[in-house]
């Protein structure tokens, strides 16, 4: 202690110089009892409140020179302090022990709760998003049919100019059926906006239970919507790659068909040759009625059933193109199956976000809107640890 002793004022022109202290600083020295000591807690509120004062009075420039040392002091009457903090200490007991009751008295007041099945009903519900295509489509406008397909390639109809009027028919179809997914989807998101905030009439009225259960149905469905697999909408470029080989199958068909002319001509060779062979059957049997019946029986026998013969064939080729009508209806069902499955699968989708947007509307409303009794008791047990 001898080195804070007084002394000269030469001797303290070096003080912050030795200590590495910033030059022009006032320095302050006050003296405080150590820490076990009885006296401490009054020493020290002594130290605090000398500060205090001097925070809260303007000191007058001359009274504080920078690099020298002060005693700093401050004499106060110990009884009357005493008798100060233990009156301060009353009241901060009797202000605990009115904090405590209010809460006692929030935590014994009846609160309306939802029942678990209610609660179930109104948040855990799932909603639905349908993602559908317009309904002025018509799918059958994908198709071709085959009906009304003759014996002959040109009878009843040109069948190229009807397959080609109904293969860009069945194009445009297809590019018009592959926009309504999309646009489908689009109306379901903003859909989805107007409904993704639950009701929250009743948030308040779940219990912590509740919020649990509803913490646990927003885990589920944040699973599902991420195991939900989705694809894209548009697959122009692979479905005319298919459209374009089972066109050329047809045209194929097509082309090898005979037309009438050709029909008729090959069944009037047919017929004649025909003929010409059973002539030497004819001849020799005209001399006796019973004969000549019987070689017309025959040879009529075998001209049905020639007909017959020729009638089949047709009735196969004509099966044949309907079978090439039917592959590449094949095709375009295929196509609008795996369309109208992307657009279940992205219903599934928004359907499960949707129901999770809902749920975290709820928990967020509860998180930033707390019942007046719940603030009220968050503010009175701050207030008890503010006094402890």
């Amino acid at each position: 202690r001898t080195s804070w002793m007084n002394h000269f004022d030469r001797q303290y022109s070096r003080f912050y110089d030795w200590n590495l202290y910033f030059d022009k600083m006032r320095y302050l020295l006050f003296d405080i009892l150590p820490k076990n000591h009885n006296n401490y807690t009054f020493d020290y509120i002594r130290f605090l409140y000398a500060l205090m004062l001097l925070a809260a009075h303007d000191i007058p420039s001359g009274c504080l020179n920078p690099n020298w040392v002060y005693v700093l002091n401050c004499e106060n009457n110990e009884d009357a302090l005493r008798q100060l903090l233990t009156r301060y200490d009353v009241s901060l007991s009797m202000t605990q022990d009115e904090l405590n009751g209010q809460l006692h008295e929030i935590a014994r007041r009846e609160k309306r709760c939802l029942r678990d099945p209610e609660a179930e009903q109104i948040f855990c519900s799932s909603v639905t998003m349908p993602v559908t295509a317009a309904g002025e489509f018509d799918s059958t406008t994908l198709y071709i049919s085959s009906r009304g397909l003759g014996l002959e390639k040109d009878c009843p109809t040109d069948e190229e100019k009807r397959w080609d009027a109904g293969y860009r028919g069945s194009r445009r179809a297809l590019t018009r059926f592959l926009k309504q997914p999309r646009r489908a989807l689009k109306r379901a998101t903003s859909e989805m906006r107007s409904i993704r905030d639950a009701d929250l009439d009743y948030a308040e009225l779940l219990n912590e239970f509740q919020l649990e259960d509803l913490e646990e149905h927003i885990g589920d469905q944040e699973l599902k919507m991420v195991s939900t697999t989705t694809c894209d909408l548009y697959h122009m470029e692979r479905y005319t790659e298919q459209m374009e080989k089972e066109d050329g199958t047809v045209r194929t068909i097509i082309d090898s068909r005979m037309s009438r002319k050709q029909t008729i001509s090959l069944g009037a060779t047919a017929l004649l040759c025909f003929l010409a062979g059973f002539l030497p059957l004819l001849f020799p049997n005209i001399a006796t009625k019973e004969n000549t019946i019987f070689a017309l029986l025959i040879t009529g026998g075998a001209i049905a059933l020639l007909a017959a013969i020729g009638f089949v064939c047709l009735l196969c080729l004509r099966q044949v193109l309907k079978h090439g009508f039917s592959q590449y209806n094949g095709v375009m069902h295929e196509a609008e199956n795996e369309v109208n499955g992307s657009m279940q699968a992205f219903s599934k989708y928004l359907s499960y976000a949707c129901n999770v947007m809902r749920g975290y509307s709820v928990l967020n409303f509860r998180r930033e809107n707390e019942s007046a009794d719940s603030l009220q008791s968050r503010i009175l047990k701050k207030h008890l640890i503010d006094l402890q």
